[in-house]
């Protein structure tokens, strides 16, 4: 297992701060790519992003472990099961009938983007509440399984990536993008 003291924890929760506003429907995956890629910016060079490749992985350690990891808001808040596991996680979402779902990685890393705090668990954690419903598997993990890294961190400003996409897009909707292209060519 990597060494999860040396993740820049500042600057990864700065990417969660700065990117809230991606936080709706359309742009829920484009947020996820950019945190999960801060992940590895911010690792100390132990994670690799594979999430775009690999079904079921988010990370690749430079020993061949696979990670998965997950985020949301009150991760951690303690409102499920008198207030001794995480709030519930998908842990896959298939596209098709499944009745079991095949190991993809040997730890899970968790973070609460609402309290800044962070910590993982292992695969076997993971499964232990795993509840299996038609396409979907979804999970809450004991808190007692949990291995807490940090609580409250102060994220470091990183600025407001939602507002610098909506003036990209509408850059690109008026097609000022195409036209600043053509000039460099």
């Amino acid at each position: 297992m990597i060494d999860l003291t040396k993740l820049d924890l500042k600057k990864i929760f700065g990417i969660s701060r700065g990117t809230e506003g991606m936080k709706r429907n359309q742009t829920k995956f484009v947020r996820a790519e950019i945190f999960e890629e801060g992940m590895e910016e911010y690792s100390d060079g132990q994670l690799h992003y594979v999430g775009d490749t690999k079904n079921g992985a988010d990370f690749l350690d430079n020993d061949g472990v696979f990670y998965e990891s997950k985020g949301m808001d009150g991760m951690f808040s303690k409102r499920k099961h008198n207030n001794t596991q995480t709030k519930s996680i998908v842990l896959k979402n298939f596209r098709k009938q499944v009745t079991k779902i095949d190991q993809t990685f040997s730890y899970m890393l968790l973070w609460d983007t609402k309290s800044y705090s962070f910590g993982w668990c292992t695969w076997d954690a993971c499964i232990k509440n795993l509840v299996i419903n038609g396409a979907t598997a979804t999970t809450c993990v004991d808190l007692s399984d949990v291995t807490m890294i940090a609580e409250n961190v102060e994220p470091e400003n990183m600025g407001d990536f939602d507002a610098e996409f909506q003036k990209l897009k509408e850059r690109f909707i008026k097609g000022e993008l195409s036209k600043k292209s053509e000039i460099q060519e």
